[in-house]
């Protein structure tokens, strides 16, 4: 309905510009008339008309310049027009009025509008610039995990301690140590460890040799200083419970031998240097403890042999940090993509 209303006014205003005097100023070239072999014809005249009816109106955009081309072959009119947007040719054939009826031009301005009226509606229109497509919003980036935490260095361990120790020091009983213990640091110079150790030792009677075996779980408290080149001062104090057996040995025969065996408590601390290596430390402790009570080993009844009461002893102790073997600590350890790796 729009094309035909349209058409409708192209023709009306067609019409009106054929009978409207042609004292006209400049008008704009929207079509331009050429013509190959239509000597009688004039093509001026036909341009004027042709454009007095395409002018825009007051406020509108100028339309797109069109060539309109007139061959005459005989009784007919072939018209081509070029579309500008496409570069193909539109064509159309009309017939050619007598070379001596009045008002040729207008006839054949009224056959072009009527022939190419419905072409024109869109060869007519200028073509509208394409909206510049807008760009993508900008992806939103996407949500990278935060990397994990750094893992804090390990505070604990697990010691390995041996060393001697000399039993009863009114009656020194010599004796060597051995213990495996597991703890940790809960502060930098603050910690607690436990382990279980074995001693065991002898010393000769008159008769014979009494042999003692001590065998416990033991717990202290430890203190160090600040690292100076990687050498440290550290202090200790705890107890511990041991299940003590002395035997007696005879030296000859006639000699009654025996076995006894009881519980005690023992208490002792230690002060030493501490070395800082790789992956632990190393300890020199030198202590002292108190051990109550504790039973008598004898041969006979007039030699008595004891462990309880003071003792002192040396000892050398390697602490090794573990590495974190769990299946978490070994996922961070590995770069994964995306993530930070983690430090073992």
């Amino acid at each position: 309905m729009r094309t035909i209303a349209r058409s409708t006014a192209m023709l009306a205003a067609i019409g009106g510009a054929l009978l409207a005097p042609t004292a006209q100023g400049d008008e704009p070239e929207i079509v331009r008339v050429r013509s190959s072999d239509c000597a009688d014809l004039r093509t001026d005249e036909l341009q004027r008309l042709l454009n007095l009816e395409l002018a825009p109106a007051p406020g509108e955009s100028r339309p797109t310049s069109l060539a309109l081309r007139l061959r005459c072959a005989g009784d007919r009119i072939v018209l081509s027009v070029v579309d500008p947007r496409t570069g193909n040719d539109l064509s159309r054939t009309i017939p050619a009025p007598a070379a001596d009826e009045p008002g040729r031009e207008r006839v054949i301005a009224l056959a072009v509008s009527e022939q190419f009226s419905s072409a024109w509606l869109d060869l007519l229109s200028a073509p509208q610039p394409t909206p510049a497509a807008e760009p993508p919003p900008p992806a939103e980036p996407s949500p990278v995990a935060d990397p994990p935490p750094p893992i804090p260095p390990r505070r604990d361990a697990i010691t390995l301690l041996a060393g001697v120790r000399a039993r009863r020091l009114q009656a020194p009983m010599p004796m060597g140590a051995l213990a495996i213990g597991y703890g940790g640091w809960l502060h930098p110079h603050w910690g607690l460890f436990g382990a279980v150790g074995v001693e065991y030792g002898g010393r000769p009677t008159a008769l014979g040799s009494v042999h003692a075996l001590l065998l416990g779980p033991r717990l202290h408290a430890a203190y160090r200083s600040r690292a100076r080149k990687r050498v440290r001062l550290f202090a200790s104090l705890g107890a511990g419970v041991d299940w003590v057996r002395l035997q007696g040995f005879a030296a000859r025969d006639g000699v009654r031998e025996g076995v006894v065996h009881g519980i005690a408590a023992d208490v002792f601390a230690g002060v030493g240097l501490a070395v800082d290596l790789r992956r632990g430390w190393l300890e020199i402790p030198l202590g002292g403890g108190w051990l109550v009570p504790g039973p008598r080993g004898r041969v006979t009844d007039r030699d008595p042999v004891r462990v309880d009461g003071g003792w002192l002893g040396i000892a050398v102790t390697w602490a090794i940090v573990p590495r974190r073997i769990s299946p978490r600590a070994d996922t961070r350890c590995r770069p994964r993509p995306g993530r930070s790796s983690g430090t073992c």
